[in-house]
């Protein structure tokens, strides 16, 4: 993270809070000693003060590296809870010194550490802990999430979620946004606004805004949009958390203008809805930096408490082209060729193979697919049966 590049793009884009990550590594899947190395915590005060020197509130997270950047802190689950929080409470311990002596603006508790919300007790304390030495905003952020009717699963999920007890010791409450919509190639503002109401993706008809008032009424905390983003192809807004199938299908930046637009008008009504952290800005290397593209004006002409942006470079999804079977198939035809003299049968196999590409989704181990395409030869060779004195084969050749 470059703090001037940080800067310029914030203020073309009209930003008044930017969230500053302190890379904190996590080890692997299940790693249980977090630790911060050094040289990013420098980054981090390099960051903070350059921002607060141009006026800009600023927010830190703890950014989750998990397995170098490889796997997302969605999937992350500790293999010893108690060590992770004896562990993670220092460091948490130690940002809130630094927020405090350097009134910043506000900090995370947890950045989509789904995998541990459920030990709402360590949570707790955990907050307690970090309100005795800072008196700013505290921040906790848990992640999006299905619901169906139908599906007694992501019913159960949201209402776990919903009645966490710790929110009630937090001042805001952050929600990673990356909610599936409408698998309509190119929808509009108007499309994504009638969606957030009823989403139509799958059949779920969840109305994830009544599932958010809910979430404030409950609490009566503000809600925050911790990460908004999507990457800029025709049909994004079925999985926004998702960049991998962007170089299958046709771009259009527009799709992120409005997907921007329609948050705004949906939540900007609401007194408790506090705004909003773009995912990302200072990355031209990823495909969800709106910078310079149609959505920054959107962007900029938006009025909100908090329009924050982050840089995280981690992955939301993996690769798994290599080790997916479903991303590989064959299709193979059987030559029976028969001995005119023994009668014996000679068969004779042939395949083509074929391969896709397959992006694993890490907060919910969905798998997508591109499209098949031929791995190696893209045909059959054709095939002479041998010769036998005093017989013709028929066929004489098979052909390709």
């Amino acid at each position: 993270m470059d703090s001037n590049e940080i800067i310029k793009e914030a203020q073309d884009l009209g930003l008044n809070a930017v969230t500053v990550s302190l890379l904190t590594d996590f080890g692997d899947l299940h790693g249980s000693d977090p630790y911060i190395a050094q040289k990013d915590w420098d980054k981090m005060v390099e960051n903070v003060n350059a921002l607060q020197a141009k006026g800009y509130k600023v927010i830190i997270q703890l950014y989750p590296v998990v397995n170098q950047l490889r796997d997302v802190e969605t999937a992350w689950a500790p293999s010893n809870k108690d060590q992770f929080f004896a562990k993670y409470n220092q460091l948490l311990e130690r940002t809130a010194k630094f927020t405090e002596q350097n009134h910043v603006y506000g900090m995370y508790m947890a950045t989509n550490l789904i995998q541990t919300e459920q030990y709402e007790d360590d949570w707790e304390t955990a907050i307690h802990k970090v309100r005795a030495l800072y008196h700013g905003q505290i921040f906790f952020r848990t992640n999006w999430w299905y619901y169906a009717d139908w599906a007694s699963d992501t019913v159960t999920n949201y209402n776990n979620m919903l009645n966490r007890k710790f929110w009630k010791d937090v001042d805001v409450i952050a929600i990673a946004a990356y909610f599936e919509l409408t698998d309509k190639a190119n929808p509009t503002s108007e499309d994504l606004q009638k969606a957030l109401y009823d989403v139509p993706y799958n059949n779920r008809h969840q109305n994830i805004v009544a599932q958010i008032q809910a979430l404030h009424d409950k609490w009566h905390k503000p809600i925050f949009f911790g990460e908004l983003g999507i990457p800029p192809y025709a049909k994004a807004a079925a999985s926004p958390w998702d960049n991998g199938p962007a170089q299958h299908t046709p771009s259009n930046d527009q799709v992120v203008a409005n997907w921007f637009d329609a948050f705004y008008k949906v939540f900007a009504k609401y007194d408790w809805w506090k705004g909003y952290s773009i995912f990302t800005i200072d990355d031209n290397g990823s495909w969800y930096n709106p910078y310079n593209h149609p959505a920054a004006t959107t962007i900029k002409n938006q009025s909100i408490e908090e329009t924050a942006a982050y840089k995280a470079a981690q992955p939301k999804t993996q690769d798994v082209s290599a080790t997916d079977p479903g991303a590989k198939t064959n299709v193979t035809r059987t030559i029976n060729v028969t001995n005119p003299l023994t009668k014996q049968v000679t068969t004779v196999t042939q395949t083509v193979k074929f391969k896709r590409t397959a992006t694993k989704d890490l907060s919910t181990n969905k798998v997508s697919y591109g499209n098949w395409q031929v791995d190696g030869n893209s045909q059959w060779a054709a095939y002479t049966p041998p010769a036998v004195a005093g017989y013709t084969p028929n066929p004489a050749t098979v052909s390709q």
